[in-house]
Order: structure tokens, then sequence, then C-alpha cells
């Protein structure tokens, strides 16, 4: 009778360990889904219709092409800068159309300035899958190619960079490994995987991601130029204690700016005059 009866809670209790064991790999494998399906499906809002720019009224647009590191090619719109004058190497937010990403920056193109912007991969119909370390290889490629594209030679202290949400993410790799006259991040986050943590209700995306982070603190902290950090005080994208820890990390920070907007209306609320300044700074023209 004894030796059953121990025998019997012996059984029982491998059978708790082993249920506890599933339980723990299904809540594991669980979590590997979501994650998986997150970092595949749900990052990337993909705006499918490619406005060309003479349909958007931009006469002073080219369309170029340029190779990449991979042997693939990259695509970007430019407008050729005035003599002496810098160009900014733009990066869109996501889902934005390069259009309506270029209305952003036309007040320094009516100053003289000249801007190239990538066009990101999968987006608008161009070929290729939306990635954090391809967008990441084009910006490079962009970089790299400048001279070329814009017909002249425009040296480090005459480029600036340009960020905005993603795009914020995609220019602090860049400018970790290229240099510039001055870096402009706005509505960015020090780390991405916090605005996704948020979305998914206080599920751990920080701990558990492993593609697609956009962990711009990492980066930044290996920008030598200085660095400009605009942020939203209404912004409910990003909250600003993130801009805030963003800016702290950059080694030349030149200065936080808060403005009493939102997400993607800053334009509304001083951004135009606060570009300005800060391209006329660290990249002056000629007199």
């Amino acid at each position: 009778m004894g030796p059953t009866g121990s025998s019997g809670r012996k059984d029982r209790g491998s059978r708790v360990l082993i249920y506890a064991f599933a339980a723990i790999v299904a809540a594991a494998l669980g979590a590997f889904g979501i994650v998986w399906a997150y970092q595949r499906y749900a990052i990337y809002t993909v705006p499918e219709t490619y406005v060309t720019p003479a349909e958007a009224g931009f006469d002073a647009v080219r369309e170029v092409r340029f190779p990449t590191e991979s042997g693939g090619e990259a695509h970007a719109w430019v407008i050729d800068p005035g003599p002496g004058h810098p160009v900014i190497l733009a990066f869109q937010g996501n889902g934005a159309r390069t259009a309506t990403s270029m209305e952003r920056l036309m007040l320094l193109v009516e100053d003289g300035a000249g801007v190239a912007m990538l066009r990101y991969r999968g987006f608008e119909g161009l070929p290729g899958e939306p990635s954090e370390l391809g967008f990441a290889e084009d910006a490079r490629a962009l970089y790299d190619a400048l001279d070329d594209v814009m017909g002249q030679d425009v040296p480090p202290e005459r480029r600036v960079l340009y960020g905005f949400s993603l795009g914020a993410g995609v220019g602090s790799r860049l400018a970790a490994s290229r240099d510039f006259a001055g870096v402009i991040l706005q509505g960015a986050s020090d780390r991405t995987c916090r605005y996704y943590t948020r979305h998914l209700r206080g599920f751990p995306m920080c701990r558990l991601m492993w593609r697609e982070r956009y962990d711009l603190v990492d980066h930044v902290v290996n920008a030598e130029a200085p660095v400009l950090v605009v942020h939203g005080t209404y912004d409910a994208t990003v909250r600003t204690e993130e801009a805030r820890a963003l800016y702290d990390a950059a080694p030349n920070g030149h200065a936080f700016v808060e403005l009493p907007g939102g997400h993607v209306d800053l334009d509304r609320h001083g951004l135009d005059d606060v570009l300005r300044d800060f391209v006329e700074t660290v990249a002056p023209a000629p007199n």
C-alpha cells in the first residue's frame, strides 16, 4: 500500500512537471509567433501608388538611380542646390509618399538648399522588401553616390541629414558611419520598440524583438556631427522623455527643441524656422 501510494504521487508529480513544461513551451512559441508576425507584417505601412514629381508639381525634382553594396539599385528624388549651398539628405516617415515628404523641406529649397530624398524599397511600387537593414544599405548608397547624382562635389561640410519618424531611424545609422555638417532628427524615439510595446498594451517588444527594432540611441552615440532633435509636445506616437533620451545620448547635441504640436503637424508650429536656423548655423551658405 505504501509503495503504491508513493509511486502514484510520483506519477502525479511527473505529470504536473510535464504539463508545466508544455505550458512554458506553448507560451514561448506563442510569444515568438506574435513577435515574428509583428516584425514581418505590422511594422511598415506601405504606400502602393506612386506620384511622380511632375504629377506633384515639382518641376525642379529629378528622379535618380544608383547602385547599392549588394549589387541592387536604389532610388531618390533630388533637387540641385544653389552655388555653395548645402544638400539635405532626407529620410521620410513610415507610410509617407515621397511627394508629401518633399513638401516639408521646400522652405529650405527656397533658401537655396538642395535635397536628396531616398525612396524606400518596397514603397510606392519599388521592388524589394522594406526592412531596417535594407533601408540602411540604400541610405549608405545615397551618401556615397551623392556627388554623382547631384552632378557636383558635395563635401561633408555641405551635407545635412534630416530624418523624420521612421526616417530618423534610417538616418541615425547613417550618421554613425558617415560625416555630416549636422543631423536633424524629428519625431524620433530613442528606441522604436517602445512604441510597439505601447501599441500591444505592454507586450515586452523591447525584450523580444530581434529585427526592425530601430534602436536609434545605439547609433546616435557615434554621430560626430551636431544633432538637433525636434519634438512635438502633443506627439501621441513618441513620448517626450523618449525624444529627450535620444538627444541626451548624442555626444555633440546642438539643441532639443519642443514645439506645441503633434507628430506630423510641426510645420504649423514653427518647424520651418527651427530647420532654417540650424541649417544656416551648421552649413552656412556663401554671402
